[in-house]
């Protein structure tokens, strides 16, 4: 059996860690050729030379292109742990050395607290005045591809069971209440005794399908005998909804936290209205195999340190 630790040490070199990745990345040697500036058949030779180096057989060829083997992509998550801690480092080397500020790219769902987001943002810059923090709003169907390819540092988004995989590790943050917001003025503010009923007779707009909130909607609506509204609209952007409900006398549902600080503004109001399904626990998303930049875990931190105040 080959010494596989030894093999890692001493055979295997950044050139064949690239070299997977390119292939699983084009699923085809001439693509990966090109992309590397490199023949194909000297492509086929390298991934040949690491294919004897461990004796496996690391990708299937089909005319319809390659696909890692089960040690393949065993082998495919070593290079890109690998390849992404180097670049991190480098980041880090460089950043010190030349006073650019290291960067953090995080992804959120529009339903995390924009308050909770500017602390932690506010708390990492007065310990590293040079960082640059980039937030990417949409929703996990988006997100989390993103997260997987490097594009993405972290995820702040409520846990889905349908995105959650084995390669990804959560850790919570707080829980996340929501209610019923709708325009200054809106008839049912005057409305003594609210129900289902009639809150289904005036347009909606809900998070896209499929989210957790707009299941629960869904499941809610079911639950107590009542169709969905016939006037129904999806939007996750913020001012989108913000439109509908001001133009179009649309209910809307969002955070506590969101919830409070646009009536604070005069924006909406919160319909006295108590939903019934539980609060959903916000989290923190990330590759379980991820080395995170120093900045990444400050952020991190702080983000955890705010929850708790919060």
């Amino acid at each position: 059996m080959r010494n596989i630790a030894r093999i890692v040490r001493s055979n295997l070199k950044f050139k064949h860690l690239q070299l997977l990745i390119a292939v699983d990345t084009f699923k085809s040697l001439g693509k990966a050729a090109q992309f590397m500036s490199l023949t194909q058949s000297a492509v086929s030779k390298n991934l040949a030379e690491i294919e004897s180096m461990f004796d496996i057989v690391l990708f299937d060829r089909s005319a319809t292109g390659t696909q890692p083997t089960t040690h393949g992509q065993t082998l495919l998550n070593l290079a890109r742990t690998v390849l992404d801690a180097f670049e991190q480092t480098m980041d880090e080397i460089e950043a010190k050395r030349h006073a650019h500020g290291i960067r953090l790219a995080v992804g959120v769902t529009t339903l995390i607290s924009p308050m909770l987001l500017a602390k932690a943002i506010a708390l990492v810059k007065a310990s590293l005045p040079d960082s640059m923090v980039r937030l990417e709003e949409g929703d996990l169907r988006i997100l989390i591809p993103r997260l997987r390819s490097g594009e993405l540092d972290i995820l702040i988004s409520p846990i889905d069971p349908d995105y959650m995989a084995r390669d990804l590790h959560s850790e919570s943050l707080y829980s996340e209440r929501f209610q019923l917001v709708v325009s200054d003025g809106h008839p049912l503010l005057a409305t003594d005794n609210l129900n289902w009923k009639n809150l289904t007779l005036y347009p909606w707009v809900i998070p896209p399908s499929p989210s957790t909130i707009h299941a629960k909607l869904r499941e809610t609506f079911s639950l107590n005998a009542v169709s969905p509204p016939k006037d129904l609209m999806e939007a996750s952007s913020p001012l989108s909804v913000l439109s509908l409900i001001q133009h179009r006398l649309a209910i809307a549902i969002c955070s506590s936290q969101i919830a409070a600080l646009h009536a604070q503004r005069g924006l909406i109001k919160v319909l006295p209205f108590k939903l019934s399904f539980r609060p959903l626990p916000i989290s923190i998303i990330s590759l379980k195999e991820k080395r995170h930049s120093s900045l990444a875990i400050d952020f991190m931190n702080h983000l955890k340190i705010s929850s708790e105040k919060a």
